[in-house]
Order: C-alpha cells, then structure tokens, then sequence
C-alpha cells in the first residue's frame, strides 16, 4: 500500500500513464508499455495505488466498511461448524481451529482467482482509454484479495494464540507458507487472466472447478489419515498441500515442508512470470476483443 507521504508520487504515476495521451481513435492502437518500458518503480506504484484505491472505494460502500471483510468468512466458519459440531456431531476437540485454518487459506486461493480471472475482461473499457499494462488489473486483484485475507489472518492467529495454540518457534515459517501460497494463486490467476477475455465461458470453468477443490483440499477432514497411496496423489493438489502445511504450523507447532514449499514457489513463480509476459505478448488483442 502507498503511505501517506508518497501517496502523491502513485498518484502521479497513475496519472502520467493516462494524461497527455490521446484517447483511442479505434481498438487496434496499440499499448505502448511493451515500446516504451515502464520502471519497476513507477509499475509497483500504479499497482499499489489502484489497490488502494480498489479497496478504500470497496469500504465506503457499505455502513461495516471493511469489518464486511471479516463478517463474511466468519459467517461461513460459523455455519460449518454448526453443521459439523451440533447437527452431525463430528466435531472433534480441535475442529473448530482445524477448521478455521483450512477455510482462511482456502478464501485466499478462491477469492484472488475468482476475482482476478475476470480482471482483464472486466477492464475492456478501461484498456481502451488508458495505455497501461494489461497485467496490472490481475495483480491489482491479487494485491487487494491479500490485503483482505492478511487482517483475517491476523484475528485467526490472534484467537489460536489465545486457544494455545501457535506457541512454537515453527510459527516463524509460516510466511514461507504464505509466499508459496501467494505464488500458486498468482500463477494460476495471471494464466486464466490471460484467456478468459478470448473465451469467456472459462470463469464458469474456473468456479466449477474451485467448488470442486474445496472439497478435494482437505478443509473439513484431515487428509493425513487417508492411505499413504492416496495421500501420494492427493498433495500433488498444491491447495491441499499448502492447507496441510499451514495447520502443521499453526496448529500442530511443526516444522512445515521446506523442500516442498520452495519446490512450489520455485514452479509457480516462473508459471507466474510466463503468464505475465503472456499477458503482455497478447495486449494488442484484448482491446479488439468484443465485450
């Protein structure tokens, strides 16, 4: 996020992409980002600053402003746990934080996707009057998601503290669990971005396929107890893979997997960078593209 102070430099640098440059006469003008690079800089800055001002928009919509970002998920949480625990009477005596844990890290994979796969096509009209970067509305996304999924974070470690659980020095590798997460979400997120405005049946694809995943992801059962051959097949979901080795953090006070964890940010990273250059190979078509 921008501070305050250097607020005024994003915003300059969001207005330098849209001013002194004549609208489009017709959608095959082309963007300029990929002739005339755009900094590092000045990109992370229009990245932030859209974010930012995603996110305050989102807020002033409703009464609750951001408290609505809490609500939903532990509205969710609430209702699963009156269905397992009180109806179906499964619950075992930590089924309420095995539960909340898989359910936080699954809204943060569900929400970026969901949300960012539809970034690129929802900005039609925005690419064909402002010369940015087309990847920038999925990472803008992505950014805005995780800004949401960090304060809900905090209040799940917050209660597990207060439950005892957490209490071990394994809770220091929970950001590489986090940054592992964060680049398989946005690996998948910038592929689908990339195609979904050519063909747009893929976002019911994707939610089809999400809802699938968040039962095949170990949130309300512990996969551990399966058969080792089933286990085998059922971590090479990387979902399922990262909830497990949350919980073994944040619950369970172990070590997670450290060569699975880097083998997945290593994989998905470059799977990320690709999608991005992808992205950009394919910007002088999106404006094109019917909406």
């Amino acid at each position: 996020m921008c501070s305050r102070h250097g607020r005024r430099s994003c915003v300059s640098s969001l207005q330098e992409s849209e001013s002194g440059l004549a609208p489009r006469t017709g959608a095959t003008t082309a963007i300029r980002s990929p002739n005339q690079k755009m900094s590092l800089r000045r990109f992370v800055d229009i990245v932030t600053f859209k974010s930012y001002a995603d996110l305050r928009a989102e807020r002033e919509r409703t009464y609750l402003g951001f408290m609505w970002w809490v609500f939903e998920p532990l509205m969710f949480m609430v209702v699963l746990w009156v269905v397992f625990a009180k109806v179906l009477g499964r619950a075992t005596e930590d089924f309420l934080p095995f539960i909340l844990v898989g359910l936080v890290m699954w809204q943060w994979i569900k929400s970026c996707i969901s949300h960012g796969s539809n970034a690129i096509l929802e900005a039609h009209q925005l690419i064909l009057q402002v010369r940015l970067p087309p990847v920038v509305f999925p990472l803008v996304t992505i950014l805005s998601d995780t800004v949401k999924f960090a304060i809900v974070l905090g209040i799940l470690i917050a209660i597990l503290l207060v439950l005892g659980y957490g209490r071990s020095p394994a809770l220091l590798a929970l950001p590489l669990v986090l940054i592992a997460e964060l680049a398989f979400l946005a690996a998948v997120t910038l592929w689908l971005a990339a195609f979904v405005p050519f063909v747009p049946d893929l976002r019911f694809v994707a939610e089809n396929v999400l809802v699938a995943m968040m039962f095949l992801s170990g949130i309300f059962y512990d996969a551990t107890t399966l058969a080792p051959a089933i286990q085998e097949v059922f971590f090479l979901n990387p979902s399922a893979f990262l909830i497990k080795e949350a919980r073994e953090v944040l619950l369970y006070s172990r070590w997670p997997d450290f060569v699975g964890l880097i083998e997945v940010t290593v994989v998905c990273t470059l799977l990320a960078v690709a999608a991005a250059a992808l992205i950009q190979r394919l910007h002088r078509y999106y404006p094109k593209l019917p909406r």
